[in-house]
C-alpha cells in the first residue's frame, strides 16, 4: 500500500514539473513572439525641422565690440572679495610659515 502512495506523490511530482516547464515555455514564447512590435515603424508626424534664417545667406556674424573694455564695478567687487578670501590660504601655502609654527609648538611642548 505504500508503494502506491509513492507512486502517487511521484506522478503528482512530475506533473507539476511538467506543469511548471510548459508555463515558463508558454511565458518565453510569449515575450518572443511580443517584441516583433517593439521594432515597428512609430506612425505619425514627421520630426522637427531647422529654422529658417533671415535672407537665406548662410553666414554667422559675432560681434566682439566693447570685448576690451574695462570690467563692471560688479565683477571687480566679486574678483577682490575672492582674493581676500583666498590669501591666508596662499599665504599658508606658499611660505614656509606653517613649518615654523610646526616647530615652534612643538619646541613649546616639549
Amino acid at each position: 500500500m505504500t508503494g502506491g502512495v509513492r507512486m502517487g506523490w511521484r506522478a503528482l511530482g512530475q506533473s507539476r514539473l511538467v506543469r511548471g516547464s510548459l508555463i515558463i515555455l508558454f511565458v518565453c514564447g510569449l515575450v518572443l513572439l511580443g517584441q516583433g512590435a517593439a521594432y515597428a515603424v512609430p506612425d505619425g508626424p514627421d520630426g522637427p525641422t531647422g529654422p529658417d534664417g533671415p535672407g537665406g545667406s548662410s553666414s554667422v556674424t559675432v560681434n566682439l565690440d566693447g570685448l576690451t573694455e574695462k570690467p563692471g564695478t560688479s565683477i571687480t567687487l566679486i574678483l577682490t572679495l575672492t582674493l581676500l578670501s583666498l590669501a591666508p590660504a596662499i599665504l599658508l601655502t606658499c611660505t614656509s610659515f606653517t613649518k615654523i609654527l610646526v616647530v615652534l609648538s612643538l619646541t613649546r611642548n616639549a
